[in-house]
């Protein structure tokens, strides 16, 4: 009798698993639905680069973020303001959450991840993917934008992943509850004196292409103040990175020895006044 009970039991719970297991994923995407919604704003804007990731509580914070922030840089600050207007944030019971992200190339491919809840926090995720392809040296600024529920969400995790270097930043945590101070990036005074520029050029190797075998690649910058913090930012066409990228020095492997290799790189962290300061070499056939 014991036998035969245990296994209608058995039985009765490999039934219901699959309802069980349903109800729960229905639920959860249900909790999701209700905890935010996306509010669609232009991806990427210059305009961006004017402030950083940030909570919203209230209608006056809303409505100082716009008045104080900086007119300058933007492509349509107007555009951006209507939709988040028009999303009609209720911040009783709402908060805007902007979420900030910088590429040191325009080329790179950044996309948002689908929000998920643990317990009472949303987890967001940003990822910048490197260009198959020469990527360019012109700086990219996104956002996006959420409107959070207070009563379901306490706190927003972001994580970014940056493509150029490649490295995962350190988590950003936000409440959806407490009043925080808006995050303006506040422009430099104009310039007094000349930016400190450097010249830069690559030593490239005057070998014949070679399948599977590995080449460095040296980024070299002279006139610049050693102190300055620098990142390389490198691309290669024909030319598979295994190292070096975020530094000076590069090591590759050839795809395809008939064709020519060429690599450029770019500098990071120089005067904006500069706009850039990139080089480039080929080497093999033309």
């Amino acid at each position: 009798m014991k036998i035969s009970l245990s296994l209608c039991c058995v039985c009765l719970a490999m039934l219901l698993h699959p309802a069980i297991f349903e109800n729960q994923t229905a639920q959860s995407k249900y909790q999701n639905e209700r905890a935010f919604r996306v509010i669609e704003i232009p991806r990427r804007e210059l305009g961006y680069s004017n402030f950083e990731t940030m909570a919203i509580t209230s209608k006056e914070d809303f409505d100082t973020l716009f008045n104080e922030i900086t007119d300058l840089g933007w492509n349509n600050k107007q555009g951006v303001q209507d939709a988040l207007t028009n999303a009609q944030i209720n911040f009783d019971h709402e908060a805007l959450v902007l979420l900030r992200h910088s590429e040191g190339s325009g080329a790179v491919q950044v996309s948002f991840e689908p929000p998920v809840m643990r317990d009472k926090t949303l987890f967001t995720e940003i990822r910048g993917k490197p260009p198959e392809g020469l990527g360019t040296a012109d700086m990219a600024y996104y956002c996006f934008a959420l409107a959070v529920s207070k009563s379901l969400v306490n706190q927003v995790r972001l994580d970014a992943v940056l493509a150029f270097p490649k490295v995962r930043l350190p988590p950003i945590l936000l409440s959806t509850t407490e009043r925080q101070p808006l995050k303006f990036v506040h422009q430099p005074a104009p310039r007094t004196s000349l930016p400190d520029c450097p010249q830069t050029r690559i030593d490239c190797p005057a070998d014949i292409p070679e399948t599977g075998k590995t080449y460095k690649l040296t980024f070299h910058v002279e006139g610049l103040h050693t102190s300055n913090d620098l990142t390389y930012i490198w691309s290669v066409s024909n030319g598979e990175i295994l190292s070096g990228q975020g530094t000076r020095t590069l090591e590759i492997r050839v795809k395809d020895p008939g064709k020519a290799v060429t690599a450029t790189a770019s500098l990071g962290g120089i005067d904006p006044d500069c706009n850039g300061a990139s080089a480039s070499c080929s080497f093999g056939t033309h």
